[in-house]
This record gives C-alpha cells, sequence and structure tokens, in this order.
C-alpha cells in the first residue's frame, strides 16, 4: 500500500504511515471497553460488565427476555439511543417519572439480533441514594424480588430502534 502511495505520489510518505498507523489503531478495538468494566452514563444510568448477563436473563419476579440468548458488550451510543424514546415510551405504562428510575443495561443477542435489556429499580426505600445504599449497583445485576411498579425490565431493539416484552414485577401475594 505505502509503495503505491509513493509511487503514484498521492500523498506524502510520512502520511501514508500515520494513515495505516490510525488504520491500524481503530481495526484492534483501541477504544473499546473491556467486558469486565462497567460503563457509567449518568447518576441514574450504567452498562453492567458483560459478567452480569446471567442474572438479567432471568429475573426474580418478572418475565425475562425471549429465547435463547448470549451476552454482547452495547456501548454507549446504544444507551443512548434507547434512553432517547425511554421515557415517552414509559409514561404510557407507569404511573411514576422515569427520573424515579435507576437503570441498569445489559446487551442480549437473541435469535441473531442485538438488544438491550434494561433492568429499573426505583431508588432503595431506605431515602438514600442508591450510591450509597446499593454501592455495587454499577457494577452487579440489582435483582428486586416482587414489588410491582418499584422495579420493571424491557427489550430495546438496538436495530430497529423499539422496545418489546416490558415487565413489571410480581406484586406479593397476587
Amino acid at each position: 500500500m505505502m509503495r503505491i502511495f509513493r509511487r503514484l505520489h498521492f500523498v506524502p510518505f510520512w502520511l501514508g504511515e500515520l494513515l495505516l498507523l490510525l488504520v491500524i489503531s481503530v481495526s484492534c478495538g483501541f477504544d473499546e471497553r473491556p467486558s469486565d468494566k462497567p460503563a457509567v452514563l449518568s447518576s441514574q444510568v450504567t452498562i453492567l460488565p458483560q459478567s452480569e448477563f446471567r442474572y438479567a436473563v432471568a429475573p426474580c419476579s418478572r418475565k425475562g427476555p425471549d429465547g435463547e440468548s448470549a451476552p454482547w458488550l452495547p456501548q454507549a451510543e446504544d444507551v443512548i439511543a434507547a434512553e432517547r424514546r425511554l421515557n415517552q415510551y414509559i409514561s404510557r405504562r407507569l404511573d411514576r417519572p422515569l427520573s424515579n428510575y435507576y437503570r441498569q443495561y445489559t446487551g442480549i443477542v437473541i435469535n441473531n439480533r442485538r438488544f438491550l435489556y434494561i433492568n429499573a429499580f426505583e431508588q432503595p426505600p431506605t431515602g438514600k441514594p442508591a450510591a450509597e445504599s446499593l454501592p455495587e449497583w454499577r457494577t452487579r445485576f440489582v435483582a428486586v424480588c416482587d414489588g410491582g411498579d418499584v422495579s420493571w425490565g424491557i427489550e430495546f431493539d438496538v436495530e430497529g430502534k423499539n422496545f418489546r416484552n416490558f415487565s413489571k414485577n410480581a406484586v406479593l401475594g397476587r
């Protein structure tokens, strides 16, 4: 490739080397996050490490994702796309605003399609923010059993940009 650039004089030799270095850096995933590290997107939104996937597929008292699934590591732009649409979708299904909920994102592949599974839970009843009362909420899947609207889950189709399978927790005794 460098010989072609030099022979045809499209770009100076050093610029060709710089371009090659850039291509190698990008193709090697230079800026990718390791699968065992969380990505904090806001005070209430996090992308869980890929190791937490196993808990997302079998939540405590609600329906989990449909079908056979495998993990994938979502990027911030995937979560941002879901967050942009989530408030409008949730406001038609819950009496509480989205701002009441902490949200954990996990990447799930179902039938060769990439989904985000969103695990949402209200601020813990201690009255303290989740960062104080549940310090691991950014790195560990929070399983809330029962409680109805206190916790819910939903899938977001990354390609289709739509939600499916909204499920609230069961209510104790029902």
